[in-house]
């Protein structure tokens, strides 16, 4: 009888626990969880790029008449409108610091790789502005909900200030811009578009 009531505690106990914190639990995913921001590098590090970068133009040069053009007839046939030339990616700057940047391209070109006997895209030569937007630093605690669809999981991350414009204002600053700013080596594009992906890819690269 006793162990039944202690069992009926110990459960009770754990759905008052549950509900006091919002149904999820925190768990840290490193050891830089425990370290305190004002001994972490990559935390400095962070602050210094969130002072600095936030809202740099990475790339830009003018849109020639014959790319509006181009443009304008991708919009006539897209029900996406101007977010057809919009993108954005996630770039991993450390195993804790993120950059997002936003680009305005025009339809990429293809290449084809001989050796592969595949296609791919040139974004390089497709991207006509970057720029960006913000950085997240992770802060290597991941917070497990409990019942809710789909992934149960979401990875807690600290966020500059935004210095994000919508696809229709970057495309008019794309398109208004007179100067060519930066090189194209100063592009850097990637598929990342979530950060779990960035993270499996840091953690398998161990």
């Amino acid at each position: 009888m006793k162990m039944i009531i202690y069992i009926s505690l110990g459960f009770f106990g754990i759905l008052v626990v549950l509900l006091a914190s919002g149904c999820s639990i925190y768990y840290p995913t490193s050891y830089r969880a425990f370290i305190p921001k004002q001994w972490d590098s990559e935390y400095k590090e962070y602050e210094r790029l969130c002072k600095e970068n936030i809202g740099k133009v990475v790339y830009a040069r003018p849109i020639t008449q014959d790319e509006r053009e181009e443009m304008n007839k991708i919009k006539a046939k897209s029900y996406k409108g101007r977010a057809e030339f919009y993108d954005y990616n996630y770039v991993p700057i450390t195993k804790s610091i993120y950059e997002l940047r936003e680009n305005i391209y025009i339809k990429p070109t293809y290449f084809r790789d001989k050796e592969w006997n595949i296609h791919h895209f040139d974004y390089k030569d497709s991207i006509k502005y970057q720029k960006i937007t913000t950085y997240y630093y992770d802060r290597h605690w991941t917070e497990f909900i409990f019942f809710t669809k789909g992934s149960p999981t979401s990875e807690k991350f600290i966020e500059c200030e935004k210095d994000r414009y919508q696809s229709k204002e970057l495309l008019r600053m794309a398109l208004d811009n007179p100067n060519i700013i930066g090189l194209k080596t100063d592009i850097v594009f990637t598929d990342y578009h979530t950060f779990r992906t960035i993270k499996k890819d840091i953690n398998n690269a161990k």
